[in-house]
């Protein structure tokens, strides 16, 4: 038996958003004094500018999104970046955001079909005039359907 450490980084749900896809990590930062959450993003962060260069303009706005920049080297070095800019938002600035009703086409399918990192399970009867039963489709959502 081999153990490894599983690195989980931010994710690309749109072009130009990435998000944690952490479900736990709010309730951890606002109930439980849990930082982890706050140091994978950072960690995440450099791997991106490690790979890109130096994100030359960054914003916080929030607590915890300044605690994240101010663990950030500032960005002037290098030639060419291929990140312009870097914003970071708390969720606790905006409690009420993911409580409103969606009214959207892709967010009436979350809330019907719920989506999960960008993918709707959808039952293959929708699709298929002889489905298997109890199969599911994968299908990814992008912002250009």
């Amino acid at each position: 038996l081999t153990i490894h450490e599983l690195s989980y980084e931010l994710i690309p749900v749109e072009n130009n958003v990435l998000s944690l896809e952490d479900n736990s990590g709010f309730r951890n930062l606002m109930l439980g004094d849990d930082f982890q959450t706050l140091e994978l993003v950072k960690q995440s962060i450099q791997r991106i500018e490690s790979i890109y260069g130096k994100i030359p303009l960054k914003y916080a706005k929030g607590d915890w999104s300044s605690t994240i920049y101010d663990g950030l080297s500032e960005g002037k070095e290098g030639g060419n970046p291929g990140i312009d800019a870097l914003i970071l938002i708390d969720r606790s600035v905006d409690l009420i955001t993911p409580l409103m009703t969606q009214m959207t086409y892709e967010g009436i399918l979350d809330e019907i079909l719920g989506i999960n990192c960008g993918i709707a399970e959808v039952d293959e009867k929708v699709f298929d005039t002889d489905p298997k039963d109890g199969m599911t489709k994968r299908i990814l959502l992008l912002r250009t359907d």
